[in-house]
C-alpha cells in the first residue's frame, strides 16, 4: 500500500517480514532518512516474544499506537 511518501509493508511470518526490509536496502539508496521518521507496529500473542527486525543494521523500535497528527 503506498499514498506519496506512506508506505505500509505486511508480512504474516517474521522471516518474510525481514527479507522484505532487506530488499528495501537493496532498492532505496535514500531509505536511511525513511527510517528516521518510520513506525513499527507489531501484531502478536501476547505469550510471543516480541522479536527484533533490523533495516541497514539499525534495530527497528515498536510503537503500541499510531496517532494521526
Amino acid at each position: 500500500m503506498a499514498y506519496a511518501d506512506d508506505l505500509c509493508i505486511l508480512r504474516m511470518l517474521l522471516c518474510g517480514m525481514q527479507k522484505l526490509l532487506n530488499i528495501c536496502e537493496i532498492y532505496r539508496s535514500d531509505i536511511m532518512h525513511y527510517i528516521k521518521k518510520g513506525l513499527t507496529m507489531l501484531f502478536k500473542p501476547k505469550k510471543l516474544k516480541t522479536p527484533l527486525l533490523y533495516l541497514c543494521n539499525k534495530q527497528l523500535d515498536y510503537v503500541e499506537k499510531i496517532v494521526d497528527i
